[in-house]
C-alpha cells in the first residue's frame, strides 16, 4: 500500500496581503514534503489596494479588483479558514477565535494589513467612510451611487491615496453627469508630503483643475453628522465624508508577547522575522523592519513577497535566512482622472499620460499573477484494453454503461458519500468539549470523561417506539477541520429525520492522516468541536467512538434515535377468515333464530 507523507510541521498564512499571496504561491509552485499549509483569513476575497481609485472612476469592475484565495488554496492544495482571527498565542504556537478552538502553528507568516485609526477624529467612526477595509469602503460606496450621488464631498487625507481618490470621486460623480462640491482636508501644508515637491506641485494643480477645494495646514478636531469640525470653532458642512488616513494595528495584537515597535506594529528583522520569536515572520502594513522603517504603501508588500517566501523555506531547512534591503527610493504613480497620471521617483516628478498606462500594465501583470493560476485538469482514466477484449459482441448499451461508471470520469463527484493515539484522543476530547460549554452547549449532552471506546451502552426507547440508527462518513468535502465536523454530524442526524426518527445518540467515526501529536491533536481537536457544536444544537449526545489514522482524512457519526413503534400488519387472509367468521356467527346466533 502507498503511504502519504506524514504531516511533519504546518506553515499557517495569516492574512491574504500582498506579500502572502506571492509566498503562498511560491510553495504552490514547489511544495515541500510534509509541510502542510493553512491560510486563515476574515475575507475570502482579497482586494489590491493600488487598483481602488480606477475602481472608484468605473475603469475596473469589482472581479478586477479581487484575488480569490479559495481558488489560491486550491491551487496550493492549502486548508482555507474563513474566520476572523482574534488572537495570537505566540509562545504556544497557537491563533486565537472568538467561537472556535484554536489554530496550531509550527511557523506562522502575518500579513493582515493595517485598520484606519478611527480614534484619531472625535466622531469619525460614526460619521465618515473610511477606505480600509476595502470590502466595507466598496459596499458603502455603492450605497452612495445607488441613493443618487450626493452633491457636497469631503476627502480627509492629503497623502497621495487621499488625493487620487478625490480625483477619481468628482470624475465619477462627473460621469454620471453632477458636478459635486469637494474638498480636500490635510493636516500638513503640501500635499503627499513623502513625494518629491515638483510631484506635489503637479498635484496641487491636478486638483485645482478638476474644480476641487483645498484645505490645507487644517487638522480636523471633530466629525458630527454632516459637519466637520476644527480647533478654530469654524465647520464645513458635508452630504458625504471620506477618510483616507494612517493605519493602525488590530487592537488584540497588543495582548500578544509578540515584540512591537512604538506604534504597535509587529517588529520583524531585515529577514521579516519577528525579534521575539523566531518562528514568527511578519510583512506588509502591518510589520516595521527594525532600523529600516519605510512607508506602509503597497509596493514594499508586494516587494516584500518574494524575500518572505524564500526565509520561511530557509527557516523551515534550518539554513541561514536573507536579509532585505527595502530601497530608499521607489516608482510611484498616481492617477489624475484625465487619463494622465504623476510619476514620482526620489526628487524627480513628472506628468504625462503615458504614466497612466504603464499604470494600469503594472496593475494588470501583477493581478494576472494570481487571478490566471492554471491547474492543469489529469486526463479522465481510460478502460484497460485487455479488459475489453472479448466483450465486442455484447450489446452497445453494455459496453457504454461500462464506459459511463464515475471511475472514467475526469472529476469524480465527492457528494454524499489502526487506532489514533489515546493521549491524541483524550486532549482533543477535553478542549473540544471545554470549548462547546463555554460557547453554551448543554453540559449533559457532552461526552463524559473516558468515553475514549468503541462501544457505548444505549438508553432503551420510550414505551412504545422503536430504535433508529444510521451511519454516515464523509470524505474532506471541506479544507476546514471545524465545519467537516460540523457538517459530518448535520449530514448523519439528517438520515434519522428522513425517517421521521428523533436522534439521541452519536458515535463518531474519524480517521486522521499521519502526522505528529501536535498536529494530530488539534485537527482532531477541531473536528470534535464542530461536531459537538452540531449535536448540542439537535440535543444529541456523543457517547463514544472510534478513531484511526494513515490516509486520507474522513469524518462520520453513527447516530442512533427513536420513532414511534407501528402496529402490526394483519395478514390478508386472516383478517379475511375474522370477518367471515364474525358474519356466521351473527347470522346463525340463537337470539336472530328465536321466533318473534
Amino acid at each position: 500500500m502507498k503511504r502519504e507523507p506524514p504531516i511533519l510541521a504546518d506553515l499557517v498564512f495569516l492574512g491574504g496581503g500582498h506579500a502572502q499571496i506571492a509566498a503562498i504561491k511560491s510553495f504552490a509552485m514547489n511544495p515541500v514534503a510534509g509541510l502542510r499549509l493553512t491560510i486563515v483569513t476574515a475575507h475570502i476575497r482579497t482586494p489590491y489596494s493600488g487598483m481602488l481609485p480606477a475602481y472608484v472612476e468605473g475603469v475596473w469592475d469589482d472581479d478586477d479588483l479581487h484575488i480569490d484565495l479559495a481558488h489560491l488554496a486550491q491551487f496550493s492544495g492549502a486548508r482555507l479558514i474563513v474566520a476572523p482571527c482574534t488572537g495570537i498565542d505566540a509562545d504556544g504556537h497557537k491563533l486565537m477565535f472568538d467561537d472556535r478552538p484554536p489554530l496550531h502553528f509550527d511557523i506562522l507568516s502575518i500579513n493582515i494589513g493595517g485598520q484606519p485609526d478611527l480614534g484619531a477624529i472625535e466622531g469619525a467612526a460614526d460619521h465618515v467612510i473610511p477606505v480600509k477595509p476595502i470590502a466595507e469602503f466598496q459596499k458603502a460606496f455603492d450605497d452612495l451611487l445607488a441613493a443618487g450621488l450626493p452633491n457636497r464631498l469631503a476627502v480627509i487625507g492629503g497623502g497621495a491615496a487621499g488625493c487620487e481618490l478625490a480625483l477619481a470621486l468628482n470624475k465619477r460623480w462627473r460621469d454620471h453627469g453632477a458636478s459635486p462640491q469637494m474638498t480636500l482636508y490635510s493636516r500638513s501644508t503640501r500635499l503627499m508630503p513623502q513625494m518629491a515637491p515638483r510631484a506635489s506641485h503637479l498635484m496641487f494643480g491636478a486638483l485645482l483643475d478638476a474644480g476641487i477645494k483645498l484645505q490645507l495646514g487644517r487638522a480636523v478636531d471633530k466629525i458630527d453628522a454632516g459637519m466637520i469640525r476644527f480647533g478654530d470653532n469654524t465647520s464645513d458642512a458635508f452630504d458625504a465624508c471620506f477618510l483616507v488616513s494612517a493605519v493602525r494595528p488590530p487592537r488584540w495584537l497588543s495582548t500578544t508577547s509578540l515584540a512591537l515597535d512604538d506604534s504597535g506594529f509587529i517588529a520583524v528583522h531585515p529577514t521579516l522575522q519577528s525579534k521575539s520569536h523566531a518562528n514568527i515572520f511578519a510583512a506588509g502594513d502591518i510589520a516595521t523592519i527594525s532600523g529600516s522603517p519605510r512607508p506602509r504603501a503597497g509596493v514594499f508588500a508586494v516587494r516584500a513577497g518574494p524575500v518572505l517566501a524564500k526565509n520561511l523555506r530557509k527557516y523551515l531547512h534550518g539554513h541561514a535566512l536573507k536579509r532585505w534591503s527595502a530601497q530608499k527610493r521607489y516608482l510611484a504613480i498616481i492617477g489624475t482622472a484625465d487619463n494622465g497620471a504623476i510619476a514620482s521617483w526620489g526628487q524627480f516628478g513628472f506628468k504625462a499620460d503615458r504614466f497612466l498606462a504603464l499604470k494600469y500594465w503594472i496593475d494588470r501583470r501583477f493581478m494576472a499573477k494570481y487571478q490566471q493560476l492554471t491547474m492543469p485538469t489529469p486526463p479522465a482514466p481510460q478502460p484497460f484494453a485487455g479488459l475489453d477484449t472479448g466483450i465486442d459482441s455484447e450489446p452497445d448499451g453494455d459496453l457504454s454503461q461500462r464506459h459511463r461508471d464515475p471511475v472514467f470520469a475526469t472529476m469524480r463527484c465527492l457528494g454524499c458519500a489502526a487506532k489514533a493515539s489515546h493521549t491524541v484522543l483524550a486532549n482533543a476530547l477535553e478542549d473540544a468539549v471545554s470549548l462547546a460549554v463555554s460557547n453554551g452547549a448543554d453540559p449533559t449532552l457532552m461526552p463524559e470523561a473516558g468515553i475514549e471506546t468503541d462501544a457505548a451502552i444505549m438508553a432503551s426507547p420510550p414505551a412504545g417506539h422503536q430504535l433508529v440508527q444510521s451511519v454516515d462518513v464523509l470524505s474532506e468535502i471541506v479544507s476546514d477541520p471545524f465545519m467537516l465536523g460540523r457538517i459530518a454530524a448535520v449530514h448523519a442526524l439528517s438520515d434519522l429525520y428522513a425517517a421521521l426518527a428523533t436522534p439521541t445518540s452519536a458515535l463518531a467515526i474519524i480517521n486522521l492522516p499521519e502526522a505528529n501529536l501536535s498536529i494530530q491533536t488539534n485537527q482532531l481537536t477541531q473536528i470534535l468541536a464542530g461536531g459537538l457544536f452540531a449535536l448540542g444544537e439537535a440535543g444529541v449526545k456523543l457517547t463514544g467512538g472510534h478513531t484511526s489514522e494513515g490516509g486520507a482524512l474522513s469524518v462520520g457519526f453513527s447516530v442512533t434515535g427513536h420513532s414511534k413503534q407501528k402496529p402490526p400488519a394483519a395478514p390478508f387472509m386472516l383478517v379475511l377468515l375474522m370477518l367471515v367468521l364474525a358474519m356466521i356467527l351473527f347470522l346463525f346466533s340463537p337470539n336472530r333464530l328465536a321466533p318473534a
